[in-house]
């Protein structure tokens, strides 16, 4: 990789390119998977600069009143000693510097004040939003694998989420796509908020065959490990059947959401089935104006309650918990 191209990756990754450059790196990372590696690595150099910073708005007005102290250090005459004044044999150049110091250090003091109190929080927001943009990225390439998924080998429908046994968690469409050819890179499961983003080198996604063959102890650490990869939907009745919902294409059928954790608590990516994608404000109201995509009709998360019942789950989620702990006391 050539040294301008990491540079325009970093000038993505703080959101300094213009419109034309940020497409345009867009469109490499979607044709070519691998820089997607490279933006992640750049990324986690990155992480220092900000380490353990807690995001912040300054204080209402502050550059106003950083400007209004530096004018009246401005007008402010120097100020004598008490009883006298300087030794006229010192240097007027020296008696000069000295008060002058004082007040620089004042001004200086509340200019640097002001500055990092506005300029780092631009530089978390800038980190959030890069962050959020890759999101977006990676649900756009698990958009076209569920969509490839679902014309090729599908017959039409999505990778189910089994009723029960091994395979009944929302994460196991992951082992689903990448076993069947349709995923290439698994770092595209992993949100790049979640805690997984910051092992992602070590974590690996268990094959469909070692879900299989697990003991029950086996299948929780299983569920445990997959538990920060993007949600995914728990399937839905039809005719009194659990099935995987059919491709139709719907704008306000969720698919695929970002993992437990949203972004910094202010919100949440979603892919819709129609492969669109929104970003949805940490708060109820935001959800008014579409069918809860994390909850069914009934309120609970687990299947939905008909075809057109949407529920995206985190990953180690089964689509019928309730059913499950009944079978187990019983």
């Amino acid at each position: 990789m050539n040294n301008q191209l990491r540079e325009q990756l970093l000038g993505y990754l703080l959101d300094a390119l213009d419109d034309d450059e940020r497409q345009q790196i867009e469109k490499q990372l979607e044709d070519d998977p691998s820089l997607i590696d490279e933006l992640q690595t750049l990324r986690i150099s990155l992480e220092p600069l900000t380490e353990n910073y807690e995001d912040f708005e300054p204080p209402a007005g502050l550059a106003r009143r950083a400007c209004s102290r530096v004018d009246q250090r401005r007008q402010m005459e120097p100020v004598g000693l008490a009883g006298g004044s300087l030794n006229t044999g010192m240097s007027g150049s020296f008696a000069s510097r000295s008060r002058i110091s004082v007040a620089d250090v004042v001004v200086t003091s509340g200019i640097v004040l002001a500055a990092v109190l506005i300029f780092f929080p631009a530089i978390a927001n800038s980190r959030y939003m890069s962050r959020v943009a890759h999101c977006q990225e990676n649900l756009r390439q698990m958009g076209v694998a569920l969509v490839n998924y679902s014309d090729k080998l599908g017959g039409g429908f999505f990778p189910a989420v089994a009723s029960q046994g091994n395979r009944a968690f929302a994460g196991v469409y992951a082992p689903t796509l990448i076993e069947t050819g349709y995923l290439n890179n698994a770092n595209n499961i992993i949100c790049p908020s979640s805690p997984l983003a910051e092992r992602r080198t070590t974590f690996r996604v268990p094959t469909l065959e070692e879900i299989d063959n697990a003991t029950p102890q086996q299948i929780i650490i299983i569920h445990q490990s997959t538990s920060d990869i993007y949600g995914y939907t728990l399937g839905v009745m039809a005719q009194g059947n659990h099935v995987a919902p059919r491709n139709q294409g719907r704008t306000n059928f969720g698919l695929m959401a970002d993992s437990p954790s949203d972004h910094a608590g202010r919100g949440r990516n979603i892919l819709f089935e129609d492969g669109h994608l929104r970003y949805i404000e940490s708060n109820a109201s935001s959800l008014a104006w579409i069918d809860n995509p994390f909850q069914n009709r009934h309120g609970v998360v687990e299947a939905g309650v008909d075809e057109d019942d949407s529920v995206i789950a985190p990953s180690r989620t089964p689509p019928f918990p309730r059913h499950r702990s009944m079978r187990v006391e019983e």
